[in-house]
């Protein structure tokens, strides 16, 4: 099943940038999308 999901991005910085991914059996699929709104 193919679900989107939100995430952040991995760096140590302070922009802390928010992202979508598409999740298929547990594991990242897609190329991250930077999302200009907050998700969470």
């Amino acid at each position: 099943m193919r679900e989107t999901k939100p995430s952040v991005c991995p760096h140590d910085c302070p922009g802390q940038c928010s992202l979508l991914v598409t999740v298929e059996s547990g594991r990242i699929t897609s190329n991250l999308i930077e999302v200009t709104k907050r998700v969470f």
